[in-house]
């Protein structure tokens, strides 16, 4: 609830989410044709789904006086947008093992375009953009005025992963130490993850549809995307990033593990536009781990952290310096800090401590 006493002057409440899920589903098979060499294929079904919600509410001064409260001018106004992409498409992976020596292994893996289906049993590619808004004046004003706009739509939608190599060298020279690098590289790619414009042409066949009859059943369709920041146009560049590890036995027991890695963005370079960019982020991150493998357990506890640094693309508000035409979306400073902490191996464990007590229990009895 909204509340205000003496100059209130305009307040707003902004909630932007986002969320991407994508699970692969596959089958893998690999031979040995030779002593020093190996292939595999896998193939995988991917099911990506991204999910975007804007929330915005805000009151509008209209009086500028020094004594306004909520009730005697001014506007409410709110603002809510939800889109949901589910994108299912079909991915190859083709790897090959040399063992040119005892000491080292070489490898290689390709990963094909993915390919989007269609509708399958239990998934399909779908896209849905729920967009609501409502205006009206306060209380006391004079002037009662409403406003409100609800629509759904169904978008034509696509998700395309370019083809990328892989490439990894591993050293074994000794019993208890190996070290490992890999070297990944992502091919560009450009589409449009929403075709078309369904809110603009809802809105302007409704105003075709009223200036040729007079009036329009039905209510009056959103005139505008109200969520500015969604990216319908995805466009990548090449990128190259690598993976550095290694892995110590300590005794019997335990196991030392680390790394460093690369995660450098594919996305150009931002600049002053039209429309929304992607954001452009730079990360350089590290890892370490212990495991303990013994009496038919297998845990690791260890810890990821990143930090990451680039740019984002933000909106600001027409207008003009100098005389000029200024673009509302601009690229701003953006960092990135994250760290995750990781249990591998407890639900194994916890139920292999539960079913030796329970054989224990019943051997007593």
């Amino acid at each position: 609830m909204w509340a205000g006493e003496g100059a209130l002057v305009d307040r707003e409440t902004y909630t932007l989410s986002e969320s991407h899920k994508d699970i692969w589903t596959g089958v893998s098979y690999g031979l040995r044709i030779a002593e020093q060499w190996g292939l595999g294929l896998s193939a995988y079904l991917s099911e990506a789904t991204y999910k975007r919600r804007l929330d915005i509410n805000w009151y509008r001064d209209l009086g500028g006086a020094e004594e306004c409260s909520l009730y005697s001018c001014g506007y409410l106004d709110f603002m809510e947008s939800s889109l949901e992409i589910t994108v299912v498409s079909l991915i190859f992976k083709l790897g090959a093992l040399w063992t040119p020596h005892q000491n080292w292994r070489l490898g290689l893996t390709v990963t094909s375009p993915s390919i989007v289906l269609g509708d399958l049993w239990l998934m399909e590619t779908s896209g849905a953009l729920d967009q609501t808004r409502g205006i009206a004046s306060v209380e006391n004003t004079g002037d009662d005025y409403i406003e409100f706009y609800s629509d759904k739509y169904g978008l034509e939608v696509t998700r395309k992963r370019p083809l990328s190599l892989r490439a990894g060298a591993a050293f074994m020279g000794l019993s208890d130490f190996v070290i490992d690098l890999d070297v990944a590289l992502h091919l560009p790619i450009d589409y449009r993850r929403i075709e078309g414009d369904p809110v603009t042409d809802r809105f302007e066949q409704y105003q075709a549809e009223l200036e040729q009859n007079g009036s329009v059943d039905g209510p009056i369709p959103s005139p505008e995307w109200y969520d500015k920041g969604i990216v319908k146009g995805i466009k990548r560049r090449p990128v190259v990033n690598t993976n550095l590890g290694g892995e110590w036995r300590i005794g019997e027991s335990f196991t030392l593990r680390g790394g460093v890695f690369t995660d450098f963005s594919s996305a150009p370079k931002l600049t002053d536009s039209d429309h929304p960019q992607l954001t452009r982020i730079h990360r350089f991150g590290g890892a370490l781990s212990v495991g303990y493998q013994n009496y038919g357990y297998d845990i690791t506890i260890g810890a990821t952290g990143s930090f990451g640094r680039g740019e984002a693309s933000v909106f600001h508000p027409l207008g003009s310096s100098g005389g000029e035409y200024v673009r509302p979306w601009r690229p701003a400073e953006y960092e990135e800090r994250a760290i995750y902490i990781f249990i591998a191996g407890m639900q194994k464990a916890v139920a292999k401590t539960a079913k030796t007590l329970w054989n224990k229990a019943w051997e007593k009895d």
